[in-house]
Order: C-alpha cells, then structure tokens, then sequence
C-alpha cells in the first residue's frame, strides 16, 4: 500500500481535508491514531505499561499500536485500525515463538484454555489462521477457526489448540497466527470523543 492510499476512514474525513488533498487527511488520520495509542498507553496501568512498553505508529500498515517489543511484530502487540464503518481493537500474536508458548500452555492445561476462551466477553471474534511460509513470505493459506471464542467447547477448543500446536510446529512450512478482535462501530467511536 503505497503513503497515498488510505483505506482506514469515511469518505467525509477526506471531504473535510478537500482542500488540502488526500496526503493531508492521511497524515491527519495517521496523526489521530498515533495520537491515540499514546494517551492509551499513558492511561494503562504500571504493570501493563510495564508488560508492553512500546507503542507508535506502522505507516505501512496504517495502524497504531501497544507492543511488548520495539519491533511490535516480534512479540504480542494491540493495534488499532480505523476502518470505514468500524474501529478496531486487535490482539496479535504473529511471532513463531509467542504462538508456540501460548499453544504450548493451551495443550498443558485444556481446562484453563478453555475457561480463558470463555470467558472472553461477548463481541470478540478469535481467529486463528493458517498460514503459508515461503522464505520471507507468509501468506494466509486458511482459517483454522473464525469465530466468537465462546462458540467453542471443551472438546473443540482442546482439538483447535492440538491442531494449531502441531502446524506451527511443522518444520516452518506453516505458522499460526492469532488474533482477538473487537470491532466498535464509528458512530459510537465518535460519540467517545
């Protein structure tokens, strides 16, 4: 995606910079979320700040974020993404090494996997990919699981972990990635100030 390409807010964004050209209202969008991850990060709790230290904006990929490590893809990182017709919250875990940890502890310990799967509150969609790994690229091959996490029982939740457990393990021909998605839709975002 090129610096002049947004796909991130409504067109009225775009009309209120009109003036300025499209560059303009991307660099205001982009600002707003940078903005956005810091006041957050500045209001999380020690522990948590203490947990993710990092937090900026990827002008690549057009979001902000909270992150565990300076490189916000090498660990678990939270982004935020302003869609056309939704903000969005996301978990993400793309790491080799995090989602083995995370899919290691879910085989420990099935019972406590799928407690924290349902405990997760109602709106949250968990999705867990498979993906292709091809040198350098990686490309979304299928979807393990697409779902609210509490959809799951104990029996699939316990199978979906083996299973994902097992791909990314598979002498890196496969990885999978996982991610926790809250979507709010932009009126009630706007509403929040």
């Amino acid at each position: 995606m090129s610096d002049t390409e947004f796909s991130g807010l409504t067109m009225p964004v775009f009309a209120a910079f009109g003036w300025a050209g499209e560059e303009a209202a991307i660099n205001y969008a982009l600002s707003q979320l940078d903005g956005f991850a810091r006041a957050l990060h500045e209001a999380l709790a020690e522990n948590i700040t203490a947990y993710m230290p990092f937090f900026g904006l990827d002008k690549g990929n057009q979001v902000s974020y909270i992150a565990v490590e300076r490189d916000h893809e090498s660990g678990p990182f939270f982004s935020f993404i302003a869609r056309p017709m939704t903000f969005e919250m996301r978990l993400n875990v793309t790491n080799r090494k995090a989602i083995g940890a995370i899919l290691s502890a879910a085989e420990k310990d099935a019972a406590g996997w799928y407690e924290h799967l349902n405990n997760v509150p109602d709106g949250w969609q968990l999705r867990i990919q498979q993906a292709q790994v091809e040198g350098e690229s990686v490309s979304q091959y299928q979807d393990l699981f697409k779902d609210n996490p509490g959809s799951l029982t104990a029996e699939s939740a316990t199978e979906l972990a083996g299973r994902a457990a097992y791909l990314n393990s598979e002498d890196d021909k496969w990885l999978t990635p996982l991610f926790l998605t809250y979507k709010m839709p932009s009126e009630s975002v706007a509403t929040m100030g």
